[in-house]
């Protein structure tokens, strides 16, 4: 009797783990002004790059504000947005005589490319069952159809080439939110109108 009490406890210790709801994970850089109000974004930031997002996911970062490491938070995720790219771009922006200009660099995406791969194989390797998105990137700056912008808009075309190639070859969704680039109302800002056509376009 004793081992049927404690074999139906063990049933029920499964069942509630199992029923556990699964947590939707938001992870790099912000969009624009958006609030990603639906996702856990523990680990959500104004600015980073692909490096420092590359160090959180190798070395277990962990979160004083939600109390949590980020290797515990993708074992608890269902499905993960990353969102990264967009200040590795940005290290091609550059001031001369006043005056903003953009240099696209091939070494620059290449080491972004390394990084990114290897934060997907990281949060692989710690839930293989993850449902991985990946979003396009677009140009912050509002679009005055000037050298500046339009050198820029070109650098966003080859990073989006090489995060959809990735997503492809990695089993990950591609988001592609290009189109804010035609709504930026000053440096990384977006309207309500387009907030909520970015957010449609995430949740479904």
């Amino acid at each position: 009797m004793k081992k049927i009490i404690i074999f139906i406890f063990c049933l029920c210790s499964l069942s509630s783990c199992s029923s556990k709801p699964k947590l939707d994970t938001f992870i790099g850089h912000k969009i624009a002004n958006v609030e990603i109000e639906k996702m856990n974004c523990t680990f959500s930031f104004s600015k980073i790059d692909s490096n420092d997002l590359d160090k959180i996911t190798c070395e277990n970062a962990y979160s004083l504000k939600e109390n949590i490491k980020f290797n515990s938070l993708i074992k608890k995720t269902s499905r993960l947005y990353l969102s990264i790219g967009l200040f590795d771009l940005l290290k091609g922006v550059y001031l001369d005589s006043y005056e903003l200009k953009y240099q696209f660099s091939s070494s620059v995406l290449e080491v972004f490319e390394i990084h990114l791969v290897n934060i997907i194989n990281e949060v692989y390797s710690l839930n293989s069952k993850l449902d991985i998105y990946l979003f396009s990137l677009y140009c912050p700056y509002k679009n005055e159809n000037n050298s500046f912008t339009s050198n820029l808009l070109l650098g966003v075309d080859n990073f989006n080439t090489s995060i959809k190639q990735i997503a492809k070859e990695n089993n990950c969704s591609f988001i592609d939110i290009f189109f804010l680039s035609n709504h930026i109302q000053e440096y990384n800002q977006i309207d309500e109108v387009t907030s909520k056509e970015l957010l449609e376009k995430i949740y479904g």
